[in-house]
């Protein structure tokens, strides 16, 4: 599916990056009205339905798979996958079951790691499976084996990442999973650890540990809250089944384009738990105020925040260009637009740019 993405961008645009990069934006755009539309459909409400969407439109846990290129993929999966719970919410009718299957497999088939999804699909269906075809799960999972099938003996794209990504099952993910949750929380709009040379860039390795354990108390809130909640808990099943790809590997996988899905359903988690909050403010003009600040504060956060990534990913690229394709003439002036542009100054910086000098003239 992202092939044939890709190869109508060609066609139509050329190598135009600009084309690109705006069909990344629609993408998320895309992304944000379904999961206004998925929200209103699990809580029954306006408000939360619109607080979800700006949430997730502003958050930049995921911000990578919005600012390259390649990871348009992720994208397109989100939707899909999106539209296949929503599908499965709504669907009353065999016909309309059918369509489950045939969008989960199109996820499937746009970003192998969106596999998981498939269990968000089951519990949507069986929290609901008095009004719900069984038609549901049962295309569902054979639309799951045919991908699986159809990637081992053709495609060959995930089958051959598990050796590649390290991937084995075994404890090492318990903690993997508790990282993977605490940045989904803690580092939507900001950086509290601050900020690091490595992917994702905004999770020092001496945080490591910290975020483990604040991941694994949020589990814990949620699986207490999952208790009266049928929408808790399939949120909950869709942080941590959408954190299995990443997390399974016997190394951290942190590449930011993984958040970017689970993102969705910590964006309803944290809507759900605002507009609790804001409910219980007597005075509704008070409440109003309140919650347009709060807008108004994450969005001047995630826009610093997304500047001060664009630079972090910038001097990424450029180490790409330097180390793994041998060009460091094409890496200096990425390194300078880092420090007039984005006004990053670090050691680490000036270390680089100076080490790609150095190579320009021993050629």
């Amino acid at each position: 599916m992202h092939h044939i993405y890709i190869l109508a961008v060609y066609t139509i645009f050329g190598e135009s990056t600009t084309a690109y990069h705006t069909g990344n934006i629609l993408l998320h755009l895309l992304n944000v009205w379904l999961c206004y539309l998925l929200t209103r459909r699990l809580l029954d409400d306006e408000t939360a339905g619109l607080s979800a969407a700006l949430l997730f439109a502003v958050n930049t846990v995921g911000f990578e798979a919005i600012y390259w290129i390649a990871a348009s993929a992720t994208l397109m999966g989100t939707a899909f996958a999106q539209i296949a719970v929503l599908l499965t919410i709504r669907a009353t009718t065999p016909g309309q079951a059918l369509w489950v299957g045939a969008i989960y497999l199109a996820c499937c088939l746009s970003y192998e790691p969106h596999v998981p999804i498939l269990l968000v699909i089951l519990y949507a269906w069986l929290s609901r499976k008095n009004r719900i075809s069984v038609i549901v799960p049962i295309v569902s999972c054979i639309a799951g084996i045919a991908f699986v099938v159809a990637d081992t003996f053709v495609f060959s794209t995930g089958s051959s990442k598990v050796s590649s990504n390290q991937i084995e099952l075994g404890f090492h993910a318990i903690p993997h999973i508790g990282r993977f949750v605490g940045r989904l929380f803690l580092n939507g709009y900001a950086s509290p650890a601050g900020w690091s040379g490595a992917v994702p860039f905004d999770l020092p390795a001496a945080y490591y540990e910290t975020y483990t354990v604040v991941g694994g108390l949020m589990l814990i809130i949620l699986a207490t809250l999952a208790w009266r909640s049928q929408n808790v808990l399939l949120l909950m099943i869709w942080v941590i089944a959408t954190a299995l790809p990443a997390s399974l590997s016997t190394e951290p996988r942190l590449f930011p384009r993984y958040w970017y899905l689970p993102a969705v359903a910590s964006s309803i988690l944290t809507a759900i738990g605002l507009t609790y909050l804001f409910n219980r403010i007597p005075n509704r003009r008070y409440a109003r105020v309140a919650g347009i600040s709060c807008c108004v504060i994450l969005l001047m956060a995630s826009i610093a925040k997304s500047r001060y990534f664009e630079g972090k990913y910038l001097i990424n690229t450029a180490n790409y260009h330097r180390d793994h394709r041998k060009e460091p003439e094409a890496a200096i002036p990425l390194y300078l637009r880092a420090e007039s542009d984005y006004g990053i100054q670090t050691g680490r910086l000036y270390g680089s740019l100076g080490y790609a000098y150095g190579l320009v003239g021993d050629r």
